[in-house]
């Protein structure tokens, strides 16, 4: 199966959601990604790509020494939406049945962890008061104000010292801290002395790949990772950060990495991925950069 075989199922779909997503009812939102996510999960269990590395390989810009060409303007958030939300609902019928009268697409949004997410489980009465809510006839925003107070709830009935989050303290502090140094560093500097300034040079790129590989991966439990070298780096923040990652990914931290996603947003554990990536060539490097601000 080809990726253009994926995208000509999928791009007719997401032109009509963008086309409409004003005024299309929100549920009907949800099964048209839904639907996108049925024919993502049709590729990935046809050609054993992981789900990340095939949002790359539909959006460009990919895992490799040079950019691959964007084969499609569909992003890589939406795409890994679409997909959950495959994941969350057996049928595209459920969606209906379950959320016949939602009225605002970022209240599911917002509502997801309950569905997919273990740590934010609810008991039976409490699901189906969410349900409920999604329903309701209030203002999408008192919606999502109402969910972020019940995540608010269960972190703090749910997470308390004694679950260990204390324990990540310092792997917050080196995620950070290396993720902030490599922002400033590419956004004031041009290629040549950013690869100076973290002491690397081209016999790191096959290093840096995996890592930022790896990195893309702790964004969602169950992608692939890939086995990474015990390696020193001369840069003290690159070599903390790289075994940090070779830490998380080591099969039995499930638990670690799930901790982990609640302190640093997947999101950012991208966009440090799309930095180590930037690396690896001038071409990329500039395309990074000029997404930064």
């Amino acid at each position: 199966m080809k990726i253009a075989d994926l995208l000509s199922d999928i791009t007719p779909l997401y032109n009509g959601y963008k086309n409409k997503k004003g005024t299309l009812p929100a549920n009907i939102s949800v099964s048209i990604m839904w639907e996108i996510g049925y024919f993502i999960d049709e590729y990935v269990q046809k050609t054993k790509i992981s789900p990340h590395n095939l949002y790359r390989e539909i959006y460009g810009k990919s895992e490799s020494k040079v950019n691959i060409s964007q084969k499609s303007y569909i992003t890589r958030e939406f795409l890994s939406r679409c997909f959950r939300i495959y994941k969350i609902f057996v049928n595209r019928d459920d969606i209906f049945n379950l959320l016949p009268n939602l009225k605002d697409f970022s209240s599911f949004r917002e509502a997801m962890p309950f569905f997919d997410n273990p740590d934010y489980k609810l008991s039976p009465d409490v699901q189906s008061d969410l349900i409920k809510l999604l329903n309701s006839d209030k203002k999408g925003s008192q919606v999502v104000s109402e969910l972020d107070k019940l995540k608010k709830s269960i972190k703090d009935i749910s997470n308390p010292r004694s679950q260990k989050l204390g324990e990540l303290d310092n792997d917050v502090k080196i995620f950070k801290s290396f993720y902030n140094f490599l922002f400033n560093v590419i956004k004031d500097s041009d290629y040549e002395t950013c690869l100076s300034i973290l002491e690397i040079d081209t016999n790191h790129f096959d290093i840096l790949k995996v890592l930022s590989q790896n990195t893309s991966s702790l964004a969602q439990e169950g992608v692939s990772s890939f086995y990474m070298n015990e390696v020193t780096f001369a840069n003290e923040l690159l070599f903390k950060f790289y075994d940090l990652i070779n830490k998380l990914i080591k099969p039995v931290d499930e638990k670690v990495r799930r901790r982990f996603r609640r302190l640093i947003p997947p999101e950012r554990m991208i966009k440090i991925s799309d930095y180590i990536f930037a690396l690896l060539s001038s071409n990329n490097f500039i395309e990074i950069k000029s997404k930064i601000k």
